[in-house]
């Protein structure tokens, strides 16, 4: 996971939008984990997708699983990402570590439902 510089409080793992060059979501993950912290693709072993999630914003997340293997050093770049660290598997599968939240956006017949994670430290 990440801390963003520009916003604190989100603890995002890599990743953003599909530019036109990337030939499907993996490549964008790939692509956004390289830019965001210099994580080299030799290391990663992607496994699958996770179900897609709508964010707040209105942006449509697919989650990518990857096995990645330890010997990896990080680069990370510092406009966008102020920190990465691991967390365990088990803290990020134990359901009273998420929070459910349901927030209407101005559009009157939408409604998105998001989970958070708890702040580790």
């Amino acid at each position: 996971m990440t801390a963003r510089s520009f916003e604190s409080w989100v603890l995002p793992f890599p990743g953003g939008k599909m530019d036109q060059t990337d030939v499907s979501p993996l490549a964008a993950a790939m692509r956004e984990t390289e830019e965001e912290i210099g994580l080299d693709r030799q290391f990663v072993d992607p496994i699958g997708y996770l179900d897609l999630r709508f964010a707040f914003s209105g942006f449509r997340i697919l989650p990518v699983v990857a096995h990645v293997t330890p010997g990896y050093s990080l680069a990370l770049n510092a406009p966008e990402v102020a920190e990465a660290f691991e967390v365990p598997l088990a803290f990020l599968m134990t359901p009273t570590n998420h929070q459910f939240v349901t927030r209407k956006l101005r559009a009157p017949s939408v409604t998105l439902a998001s989970r958070s994670m708890t702040r580790l430290r």
